[in-house]
């Protein structure tokens, strides 16, 4: 005769801070993202100016556009027609005109921070 089953118990509800620890390694994670590629692109200006280029900040558009054109092509469409038209020309143009490494590390250092502030909150 087989033994009798035994009701599914439920599961455990997670511990407090879990939600808490996974926000902060989002946060570090996306926040190192962005500090890494704002140092690759100052890298990639300095090496530029080590082999005889003129020391220039390259714009934020000018990067996206030499990485992937049809990218920068598309998110413009799509913010144009499906987001809201004039959140294209005066703010996101504005950004992408700005220096590509501080755009990009200057956040990324700030999400980084956060992402600790939160991470140190609960150990």
């Amino acid at each position: 005769m087989p033994a009798a089953r035994r009701a599914p118990t439920p599961m455990a509800a997670p511990p407090a801070g879990a939600r808490r620890r996974r926000g902060a390694v989002i946060a570090l994670g996306l926040g190192s993202v962005l500090v890494l590629a704002g140092l690759a692109v100052l890298g990639w200006e300095a090496w530029a100016a080590v082999m005889g280029a003129p020391l220039r900040l390259h714009p934020l558009g000018e990067v996206w556009y030499r990485l992937a054109p049809g990218g920068l092509n598309l998110t413009q469409a799509v913010i144009e027609r499906y987001v809201w038209a004039p959140l294209w020309d005066p703010l996101i143009v504005t950004v992408l005109r700005q220096p590509a490494a501080p755009v990009l590390a200057g956040p990324g250092l700030i999400v980084v921070g956060l992402g600790f502030w939160r991470w140190r909150r609960k150990h």
